[in-house]
């Protein structure tokens, strides 16, 4: 309404009020959740709390056996009992939280509220940055480009129009294009959505980087890939950054800016060991006639999730460019409740490579895949639920090197409700995730350069995951953007992390080579004893 009046009248005080109302309607559930929970919680009825402790525990049960059940052939009876005791628990669990935040809300009146226009100009834009944010209608979409100068608004197509083409493009993205024909497929399908999406905007665009608020599909569109002004992929000339609205981005950077970061550099969790059939061969190759693998997996396939060659390969290469002043969990140790237990806000970032999981329609199912037998080759839970998540205490930097972890269920006026939320909620400053099923030897090797941007060249994670993506996408083999242009990068740009100068053995080096060492020093005293023996019975 505000947009068309404009259309009639120009006036830019319509053009920043709509603005403003579109911003005020994103994601405020998560710009309460972000607003110190727990100092906000520390005020509310401790009886209610200890109810809630009692529901999330509840709830973890029924994700558990749920799980269960799908992965070993639950009958439906048992399954639709499941979800009908997930619905009950979601709705008691609803319920309480809005008596939490009543009580809370009085004992301490201070609540986040969207920024205006102003303060979010004043705040995250700078003449190397912008903020372009977009709202999906059903007859007229629009996008307004916030740069350091001002504010300028854009028609654009409607909802259904922008919808067509961006499945076209993400259907083409779901495989690498085996022949001419699909590369041209692919290339259509990205200029189409440039077109729809972009064009009006691109030579506008600043020269360094671009904050991200996309609405509806665009949420699931890999922006590097689009074309900017030259015909050229946005990555060629910009650093990407999502964000779910501009006030949480601010509200991230405030947070960080305020706290005080982890003492340890850095803590992987990977290699994890999904089946008792398990041989230590991560760090092989797979064979040439073996079919590429992905980092993802359906829930009801748990019990047969394959082993990723290149995981054991991927946390070593991180372990060299991290130093000794970190943690690696594999193998039989890379379990759900090794991280759970694990005070993560003593690192500064954690880095997982495993199976993801997206339910789109039930989010709380929604997760990551961890060592899912012990050492004994007992069946543990090793599924970390989206309720797993919420409980974490997140260091600043979060890499989640798994199919999926950037999506959700899009939730009107909440945007993606899944594994990334989930680390934002529960502290992470920022996230990088993927869009899609995300190929495991490329990501292997994604991460690597990645690591090496950050910690060597002290890039910012942001600008260190566009340099290993058009690394990447420089080498013939994985110059599709199937390969690359999965990871996004959601949050807090300005975060700097160095690595810590190394002496001696590696982390992970240590947890790798440490049975084989023990093993070593009891073949050699068993020896020696027996040599005494023997030589005290002669």
């Amino acid at each position: 309404f505000l947009m068309t009046r404009n259309a009639k009248q120009h006036d830019r005080a319509l053009e920043i009020r709509a603005f403003e109302m579109t911003e005020s309607g994103r994601a405020r559930a998560l710009l309460d959740s972000l607003r110190d929970v727990r100092e906000l919680r520390q005020r509310s009825d401790q009886t209610l709390l200890a109810e809630e402790k009692d529901l999330q525990r509840d709830e973890q049960k029924l994700v558990d056996d749920r799980a269960n059940l799908v992965s070993h052939g639950g009958s439906e009876a048992e399954l639709a009992k499941n979800d009908r005791d997930l619905t009950k628990v979601h709705a008691d669990y609803e319920a309480l939280q809005a008596r939490i935040n009543s009580n809370a809300r009085f004992n301490h009146l201070e609540r986040p509220s969207p920024l205006s226009y102003e303060e979010i100009r004043q705040q995250l834009t700078d003449p190397q940055t912008s903020l372009l944010s977009y709202s999906l209608g059903a007859q007229k979409s629009f996008a307004w480009l916030i740069t350091k100068d001002g504010l300028q608004s854009f028609p654009l197509p409607g909802k259904e129009t922008i919808e067509s083409a961006s499945k076209q493009l993400l259907d083409s993205l779901s495989s690498p294009a085996a022949d001419d024909a699909g590369r041209d497929r692919l290339q259509a399908s990205i200029d189409e959505v440039s077109r729809l999406v972009l064009q009006p905007i691109a030579d506008k665009l600043p020269s360094s980087r671009l904050i991200v608020v996309a609405d509806g599909i665009l949420q699931y569109v890999p922006f590097q890939i689009l074309k900017s002004a030259n015909g050229e992929p946005l990555i060629s000339r910009l650093e990407i950054v999502e964000t779910p609205s501009a006030s949480v981005l601010a509200l991230v950077r405030k947070q960080r800016a305020n706290s005080q970061p982890g003492s340890k550099l850095l803590v992987g969790f990977g290699d994890a060991v999904f089946s008792p059939e398990y041989s230590p061969a991560g760090a092989s190759a797979p064979r040439v006639n073996e079919p590429a693998q992905t980092r993802s997996e359906q829930i009801s396939k748990l019990n047969r999730l394959p082993q990723l060659f290149n995981a054991k390969r991927e946390l070593l290469a991180i372990a060299e460019l991290a130093g000794s002043d970190s943690a690696f969990f594999a193998e039989y140790n890379a379990t759900r409740d090794n991280l759970l237990s694990l005070d993560l806000s003593q690192y500064r970032i954690l880095h997982v490579v495993t199976h993801g999981l997206m339910d789109a329609q039930h989010p709380e199912l929604s997760g990551l895949v961890l060592s899912l037998v012990d050492a004994n080759r007992k069946p543990i839970a090793g599924f970390v639920s989206l309720a797993d998540i919420y409980k974490l205490r997140a260091p600043e930097l979060v890499v989640l090197s798994a199919c999926f972890t950037a999506l959700g269920k899009n939730q009107d006026g909440e945007g993606l409700i899944g594994v990334t939320r989930g680390f934002m909620y529960a502290g992470a400053s920022g996230v990088v995730a993927s869009l899609w099923q995300v190929d495991d030897r490329a990501t292997a090797e994604l991460m690597k350069r990645f690591y090496a941007n950050m910690l060597q060249h002290n890039l910012g994670p942001a600008a260190a995951l566009r340099a290993a993506q058009n690394e990447i996408r420089s080498q013939p083999q994985w110059s599709s953007p199937y390969y690359w242009a999965g990871f996004t990068f959601q949050g807090d740009y300005d975060l700097s992390i160095h690595s810590v100068p190394s002496n001696g053995v590696r982390p992970y080096q240590r947890l790798i080579a440490g049975g084989p060492i023990l093993l070593l020093l009891a073949v050699v005293s068993w020896w020696y004893l027996r040599r005494r023996a023997s030589r005290a019975t002669s």
